[in-house]
């Protein structure tokens, strides 16, 4: 049951990924889903590469809380699922190609990297400070 709540949540990530990538206007103000504090930034000229991050960050933390969760702290798992949100953000761009009013860039696909990465190593600090807190609870 947790396994399913775990990929229900991720799909659904992966899901808003894809529908904002693929929508016709890179201009989020014109969808009725994102706030307006949240269009506003996003649709500064400065951030127009770096918004691609924020939502990976999100799927890494959660991907980071799943293999935290199901004890798959090995590398080899976590660059796997680094790997796969690369690959989703790679995905997302090339669909952009058939899109008339959006253009894939390879700095979004750059900055999905750099999201899903901090996402997935924010969790394992977190980890690493709880425990470390525990023990230092249980020494005194």
């Amino acid at each position: 049951m947790r396994f399913l709540f775990w990929w229900g949540i991720f799909i659904f990530g992966v899901l808003v990924v894809l529908y904002f990538s693929w929508i016709n206007s890179p201009r989020l103000e014109l969808n009725q889903f994102v706030p307006k504090r949240i269009a506003v930034w996003a649709d500064k000229h400065e951030n127009d590469n770096i918004r691609t991050a924020v939502p990976l960050v999100c799927l890494g933390g959660l991907a980071g809380l799943y293999l935290i969760t199901y004890r798959k702290r090995n590398a080899k798992s976590w660059l796997i699922i680094w790997g796969g949100l690369v690959g989703l953000v790679a995905i997302a761009e090339l669909g952009q190609l058939a899109l008339p009013l959006r253009s894939a860039d390879w700095k979004d696909v750059f900055w999905g990297a750099v999201g899903a990465a901090l996402g997935l190593i924010m969790i394992e600090v977190l980890r690493r400070m709880r425990i470390a807190y525990k023990k230092l609870k249980n020494g005194s």
